[in-house]
């Protein structure tokens, strides 16, 4: 149940490039995490899409940076091995090649950056998260999508 944060400068998405860009994080984010791909469980990933005026984002500490994008990716602490991690800042910074206006030479500058949360230090509607809930759709049956 990724917790995402994606901060690109104005016009480097489109709107239906960035609902895609937010369709295919949350199926990643949770496939990876190997949670069922459930109505529910998708759901619980939340992703907020910040766009910054070019003057408000620096590069080489200049106003003007147009062409890099940041994501922070907040995940449960364990849920996802040291492979799985190299796996999601693949596929994290291939969309958003796909459907960003990046660059096509040369680097795209996506940076990614994953925190782990312990399980006790992340609630969620009033009672902390537990990631085998998550992981078995059986035990979180009864339970309201968000």
């Amino acid at each position: 149940m990724p917790l995402i944060h994606l901060h690109y400068p104005k016009g480097t998405f489109t709107p239906d490039a960035l609902t895609a860009v937010a369709t295919q994080f949350t199926r990643d984010g949770e496939g990876l995490e190997k949670i069922p791909l459930s109505e529910w469980a998708m759901s619980t990933t939340f992703i907020y899409a910040h766009e910054h005026a070019p003057e408000l984002v620096f590069h080489g500490g200049k106003p003007g940076g147009n062409k890099v994008v940041s994501v922070e990716i907040n995940v449960i602490q364990g849920g996802y091995s040291a492979t799985t991690k190299s796996e999601l800042i693949k596929r994290v910074t291939d969309t958003i090649g796909k459907y960003g206006n990046l660059p096509e030479e040369g680097p795209r500058r996506v940076y990614v950056v994953i925190h782990e949360i312990a399980e006790a230090n992340w609630g969620f509607d009033g009672q902390n998260i537990n990631l085998e809930v998550l992981r078995n759709p059986a035990s979180a049956e009864g339970q309201e999508p968000l």
